[in-house]
């Protein structure tokens, strides 16, 4: 039975607004992203739209993120920050520890120097208060899958941020989709579907579901990637990196 599992999030980003879906197969996994990048300066009320690459890969590492994902404004690029940490010699829990305290730190301060502006506080933090959602694909200490990590605001006083974290291994059973971002409608478009298209044709086509809903934060062309535990592949590829 196949399951979907997707936070149901609505918002508007100073740097991204982002739909990934990802398919977690039996022994393969199926990463997809559209391509719309949104900017919004601190203190300018017009927005630009770009297109950007939202799967990255550092060492043997793929990393997909909504929320917060590059801002000029704030000097931020958490996939930068995951370049700087999982690039390193150092052992995969040190690299994920080390990430996601940088990441903690300099989100806080962020919230910290925008709480007084009202709409870029609206911009940044979504109703769930999510900041920030990180995808890791590829060998988890020793563990083919998905690990994921989301940064919450917990407390407004100080800018707490607390991380949930949660691995899904990849295996011959698997058989699982997830969405974040901006997802509501390729959720619809998967569950209508998913009896009669592959993942291949499935994560593209509810992704280009989601964009024609939202056009103003989700946008086409799709990137599409698809990983094993010893190779990748690219199906789609409009502006990534081979």
């Amino acid at each position: 039975m196949v399951s979907f599992v997707v936070r149901l999030v609505f918002f508007v980003n100073i740097a991204h607004a982002t739909c990934i879906i990802i398919h977690i197969g039996k022994g393969e996994i199926f990463i997809g992203a559209d391509s719309r990048s949104v900017h919004k300066a601190f203190n300018a009320d017009s927005v630009q739209y770009l297109r950007t690459c939202k799967i990255a890969r550092f060492d043997s590492t793929f990393f997909v993120m909504s929320g917060l994902t590059n801002s000029d404004s704030y000097n931020f690029n958490p996939y930068q920050i995951a370049e700087a940490h999982f690039s390193s010699s150092e052992s995969f829990n040190s690299k994920l520890s080390n990430f996601v305290m940088d990441i903690k730190t300099r989100l806080s301060e962020i919230l910290k120097k925008i709480r007084t502006n009202r709409r870029s506080w609206q911009m940044v933090v979504t109703k769930e208060n999510r900041i920030l959602d990180v995808a890791l694909i590829g060998e988890i200490n020793g563990q083919f899958g998905v690990y994921r990590l989301g940064f919450v605001l917990t407390e407004t006083a100080n800018m707490t941020i607390d991380v949930q974290q949660e691995m899904i291994p990849c295996n011959e059973s698997t058989d699982k989709y997830i969405g974040f971002g901006e997802s509501d409608e390729g959720k619809k478009y998967i569950v209508a579907n998913v009896k009669s298209e592959t993942p291949e044709r499935l994560i593209p086509n509810a992704i280009k579901a989601q964009s024609i809903m939202t056009p103003a934060q989700v946008g086409e062309p799709v990137n599409l990637l698809r990983v094993t535990a010893d190779s990748f592949q690219w199906l789609l590829n409009c502006c990534c990196d081979k």
